[in-house]
């Protein structure tokens, strides 16, 4: 029930206006004599501070350059609380539709459904989706269901039970065909500010629960989280550290870490107060990755960008918007393909450096431009 920790880099493309945000995150491993490049992440935002695009990418050590990797993509309703989200891969010329969770919501605002759908080429097919039934405003019971080609069929429920507004408990049951039976349960123990400290999951055996994973918080003086501890079968696997600037509030910016649907922190609560910046993972003791946060104020180095980019720096301007756009840092000719934020191809020429390019008639929305070198940029049509 854990996540794993991903590895993310990234350089910022885009221009960006309001509030000041996390643009990127830079991520390495140690190899045992130096930190290396393993992949990343670039954020963009609407107006309201919602995360609409995740463009991933991942470090070809081979030739010393980033490549994409995957985007994800998505949209909100007027509460701010995500109805889509859409997975793509890259395939080496466009993104690639691969999986989509559409969100559905009460009129108190709290989700009700997601829907998990697979695209299979040509159309999206159901795969899961999860319903939540409330009781005086508290989730009563979580059901799961798969598709097996023609209905949705049972698969797990899984009810939470509070004490006051702490959730402490967590009893999952799955389905045999005929009858729930029991499968696993979350126990959460909190500190005196309701902090979760322990989160421990325990699997039915058959005559007694056994403890599979067991996650230990610790916390600063702020409330911020300090470390988070996971253990494998009583074995301690892994320790993250977070370090932050204890002189902004996190909701100083526009994050990534944002709850889209009104749950993402249901079970142990949002971790920042302060603005963080960076993470640290220990394996057996010995610190093995980090991750940096980069906002507006503080660009990769020069070092970065001289090996990813093997060039001047390439930017688009200005960014968002209206009527037309450059690509500043061009020495010579550069052959373009524009794509829009689904991986169609819109546009495709040859253009000089300090060229405009006329993007009166495109719609609003997130687009990208391939150069010839493979590099991609992005910018907002506004």
């Amino acid at each position: 029930m854990k996540k794993n920790v991903l590895f993310i880099i990234v350089f910022l493309t885009v221009l960006s206006f309001g509030q000041t945000k996390i643009e990127s995150s830079l991520s390495q491993y140690y190899d045992g004599t130096s930190w290396l490049n393993s992949n990343g992440y670039d954020y963009s935002y609407d107006d309201n501070g919602n995360l609409i695009s995740e463009v991933e990418y991942y470090w070809d050590s081979s030739n010393s350059t980033w490549k994409n990797q995957s985007i994800t993509l998505y949209n909100y309703n007027t509460d701010n609380k995500v109805v889509q989200e859409i997975y793509q891969y890259w395939d080496g010329t466009q993104y690639i539709n691969s999986y989509k969770t559409t969100y559905s919501y009460n009129s108190a605002g709290s989700i009700t459904q997601m829907i998990n759908q697979n695209w299979n080429g040509t159309q999206w097919e159901n795969e899961s989706k999860s319903d939540f039934t409330y009781d005086n405003g508290k989730i009563l019971v979580v059901l799961f269901q798969d598709w097996n080609g023609t209905q949705w069929i049972n698969n797990e429920q899984s009810v939470p039970l509070f004490i006051g507004n702490n959730l402490t408990n967590i009893s999952t049951k799955q389905w045999d065909g005929t009858q729930w039976n029991d499968s696993e349960e979350d126990i959460l123990s909190y500190n005196s500010n309701n902090k979760v400290i322990t989160w421990e999951n325990r699997v039915w055996n058959g005559f007694i629960w056994d403890e599979e994973d067991r996650t230990e918080y610790t916390y600063d003086a702020n409330g911020n989280r300090s470390t988070e501890s996971y253990y494998y079968l009583g074995n301690l696997e892994q320790t993250y550290e977070y370090n932050y600037d204890l002189s902004a509030s996190i909701n100083d910016f526009y994050h990534p870490f944002k709850d889209k649907t009104g749950i993402e922190y249901f079970f142990e609560g949002f971790p920042y107060v302060n603005k963080l910046l960076s993470e640290d993972t220990y394996y057996d003791g010995t610190l093995q990755y980090k991750t940096t946060y980069n906002y507006e104020s503080s660009l990769l180095s020069a070092e970065t960008l001289s090996s990813s980019l093997n060039t001047n720096t390439i930017n688009i301007y200005p960014n968002p918007a209206n009527e037309y756009i450059k690509i500043g840092g061009l020495s010579e000719n550069e052959s373009i393909k524009i794509y829009s934020n689904t991986g169609n191809l819109i546009l495709e020429k040859n253009i000089e450096p300090n060229e405009k390019i006329d993007i009166q008639k495109l719609s609003d929305g997130l687009y990208f431009i391939k150069l010839k070198n493979g590099k991609t940029l992005k910018f907002i049509k506004k």
